[in-house]
């Protein structure tokens, strides 16, 4: 399967604006973590959309070399100073271990469940 790869706008404030202009560089892989926001505005008489992350932690990815490995959090953006290294002492956090699929239970025989079981 061949990797795909998907543009984003990201809008970042505060500290964690500045971290991120000081410290990434164009094509380096990173985490971002934040919510989803659309704007709307007129141009020349037409309606324009566009969805933003609002980024609220970033972590670098890749080892050393690539500048990565440290995670930050950022304030909102209604202005808090928030920032920082996320984790104690400027550590980064591990990566999530992958589970074992576990195996699908037997739920028996399932003849005796009918259309009016259904609550819709």
């Amino acid at each position: 399967m061949q990797e795909r790869t998907e543009w984003h706008r990201i809008v970042m404030f505060n500290r964690l604006a500045e971290i991120a202009g000081e410290y990434l560089k164009k094509g380096q892989q990173i985490y971002i973590e934040g919510k989803l926001q659309t704007r709307e505005w007129e141009k020349d008489g037409i309606k324009r959309y566009t969805t933003e992350i609002v980024a609220n932690e970033m972590q670098m990815l890749g080892g050393r070399s690539g500048g990565g490995g440290g995670g930050m959090s950022g304030g909102d953006e209604f202005g808090s100073m928030g920032g920082g290294m996320s984790g104690g002492g400027g550590q980064s956090r591990p990566a999530p271990q992958k589970q074992k699929p576990q195996q699908a239970e037997s739920f028996g025989d399932m003849d005796d469940f009918g259309d009016d079981d259904i609550p819709f």
